[in-house]
């Protein structure tokens, strides 16, 4: 998959957010940063590779920069259940952080 070809069928805010996710039903948590989101998903990075198809908890934890508004496409959720819809690697410098496309599972 091109990782720079725009699959989304709705409008993308850009963001500035750290959060915290975790594979469904399970208790250990990861750290991760929001880029941006839609009304139907949203594109966070983090340290470790996720499985396209696996379901995921996420929470924002601490919003820096989120866009003003009260539209659904200007404001992330805050708490969100989704499918990783794709996880393309991505490398800077010395370190390697992963892109995560992720769809929300369960409609506002």
């Amino acid at each position: 998959m091109d990782a720079t070809k725009d699959l989304r069928s709705c409008q993308r805010a850009d963001c500035n957010a750290n959060l915290i996710f975790s594979l469904f039903n399970q208790n250990v948590g990861r750290t991760g940063f929001l880029v941006n989101c839609s009304e139907t998903g949203l594109l966070f990075t983090t340290d470790s590779p996720l499985k396209t198809g696996a379901t995921v908890f996420i929470r924002l934890s601490k919003a820096e920069d989120l866009p003003p508004g009260s539209a659904v496409v200007s404001r992330p959720r805050s708490v969100c259940v989704a499918e990783v819809r794709w996880c393309h690697e991505e490398k800077k410098g010395h370190g390697t952080r992963y892109m995560i496309g992720a769809k929300y599972l369960i409609p506002v």
